[in-house]
């Protein structure tokens, strides 16, 4: 299949910016990008399954007439629904970083930009972002109530 990369006549707007690389050094890129998807994929599908379970578990949660204890199985589900969130954002991370592979197309600059972009994007959007100041407003009270015990 990439026995050699289809370059085309070197002429146009993609040849202005691509390098011309050998092709097992071709095939190296697109495994990279490829590599990057199937692992944001895995993970997608890994978060949904996990959010599945989740779902059951609430499901079958007790009602606060049953003499189960609540806390226990808030506990036991916040096991399950934790690493599904977190399997759901490093897929979401990996689509951002096969963006960043995909430059590697244009050259190791605008590769290495890219993925200088991509950091200081998920950065932003982790620290300063709307929804990042939303977080800290929901876990102020949270960590009031937990330093008051």
């Amino acid at each position: 299949m990439f026995v050699e990369p289809n370059y085309g006549s070197g002429h146009g707007l993609i040849a202005m910016f691509a390098a011309q690389d050998p092709a097992w050094f071709f095939q190296c890129k697109v495994l990279l990008v490829v590599a990057t998807l199937l692992r944001g994929l895995s993970d997608f599908i890994w978060a949904v399954r996990q959010i599945n379970y989740c779902l059951a578990a609430i499901g079958a949660s007790p009602s606060r007439q049953e003499e189960r204890d609540l806390v226990a199985w808030t506990h036991a589900l916040t096991l399950v629904l934790n690493p599904a969130l977190r399997s759901f954002s490093v897929g979401v991370r990996s689509y951002y970083f096969t963006v960043a592979a995909a430059f590697w197309f244009l050259g190791p600059l605008p590769f290495v930009a890219a993925t200088m972009a991509c950091v200081s994007l998920l950065i932003w959007r982790q620290s300063w972002s709307d929804t990042a100041k939303g977080v800290a407003a929901i876990r102020q009270p949270l960590d009031d109530e937990r330093s008051s015990k």
